[in-house]
């Protein structure tokens, strides 16, 4: 028999224990103590940590009110799903100096409106004559304005600073309402100046901090080795660090001089493929062309033999925006994309699995390990 793997979505997959450990609340800090909020503004969800560094000690955030437990886990911080969040929240309100735009798009089905962070890198909004500009094709139906998507991150934002927990800090809400002295954030190696930009302008507009030098955004690669350094982990003379995310790849050399390790001594690089891509590649290379070959010809295929596809593994990052876009315009395009990451999930942790299969608009398909 073959195993059916359970189809969830990447907003629904969670961290579970078995036995939720002891809060234990930390009273060797200060609220007045010098306070850094670091976020990972992700593809799919935010975390966020606090950092007091004063007493040297970090506060992983959690964002479900039924799960404070798992604030307490020092290597654990929890998801704000991108998608859950854009579903519950107003999302164009015209407050904190970001007017409302008009004419907003249909939010109806929220969680197509994730992987929005590489739009971030485009431009930069303006007021034209009648409308905000730039306007990005986000799918064969929707035009959205590129000031949108900025505010869809101040929402986040916002989002975060209201209902983010730690069972550890009691003061926790005061502190991130007017204690905050920096927020910290990560940018793609090969992302520009752009990106920054916009993620500045985003954190100052849902008033965490209020100066613009207080918003501090490093070369993410760079995170992992602070993590390791924070954590008295030994590095070796040469340290080759793989930082992989949904949208790009960041590699960082780090040379160590007698323990020491400065600036000059680091090189990145980045590459603007990672899950995203790969799943965009499991879809035409393995899912599409083993469902277009068992669906009637009348039904929606996607339309993706109109396109020129990328090659497997390129970033290819024109071809593979024209492919996203028309991936989800479809509903079988969406189906394929979540089946392509549930399909990555499972055949990489479940290692004894050597076949794996699904049903996408009621066709069953199938894939071995040796393909993928």
């Amino acid at each position: 028999s073959i195993p059916t793997a359970k189809k969830v979505t990447i907003a629904e997959a969670k961290s579970t224990f078995a036995d939720p450990p002891e809060v234990i609340v930390d009273r060797s800090y200060s609220i007045d103590d010098i306070w850094l909020l670091g976020i990972d503004f992700g593809s799919n969800a935010l975390r966020a940590s606090l950092y007091d560094a004063t007493t040297g000690k970090v506060y992983p955030l959690s964002f479900d009110a039924s799960h404070d437990y798992l604030a307490s886990v020092g290597s654990f911080s929890a998801d704000l799903p991108i998608a859950d969040t854009l579903d519950s929240i107003d999302l164009l309100p015209a407050s904190a100096g970001f007017e409302a735009i008009s004419n907003p798009v249909d939010c109806s089905d929220a969680a197509v409106l994730v992987n929005f962070k590489k739009l971030l890198k485009l431009g930069l909004p303006y007021r034209g004559v009648s409308a905000w500009q730039p306007i990005v094709q986000w799918s064969e139906q929707q035009r959205i304005p590129l000031r949108y998507f900025q505010i869809l991150l101040k929402q986040l934002l916002l989002q975060l600073q209201s209902t983010a927990t730690c069972g550890r800090l009691p003061d926790l809400h005061e502190i991130m309402r007017d204690r905050v002295y920096a927020v910290i954030l990560g940018h793609p190696t090969a992302w520009s100046d752009t990106y920054v930009h916009n993620l500045r302008e985003a954190v100052l507009a849902s008033k965490i901090v209020n100066q613009a030098e207080q918003v501090m955004v490093i070369d993410q690669a760079i995170a992992p080795l602070f993590s390791l350094i924070h954590s008295h982990k030994p590095l070796q003379d040469n340290t080759l660090i793989i930082n992989i995310g949904a949208e790009t790849t960041d590699l960082l050399l780090a040379k160590v001089n007698n323990g020491i390790i400065g600036r000059s001594n680091l090189s990145s690089r980045g590459l603007d493929y990672a899950g995203l891509s790969l799943n965009q590649d499991i879809v035409v290379q393995l899912l599409y062309p083993h469902w277009r070959s068992l669906a009637n010809p009348d039904r929606d295929a996607c339309d993706l033999d109109r396109l020129l596809m990328p090659a497997p593994g390129d970033p290819a990052p024109g071809l593979r925006a024209d492919l996203q876009k028309a991936l989800i315009s479809s509903p079988v395009g969406l189906e394929l994309l979540n089946a392509a990451e549930q399909l990555k999930l499972d055949l990489s942790t479940h290692l004894d699995l050597d076949q794996w299969i699904t049903t996408v608009r009621d066709l069953p398909l199938m894939v071995w390990r040796r393909e993928l």
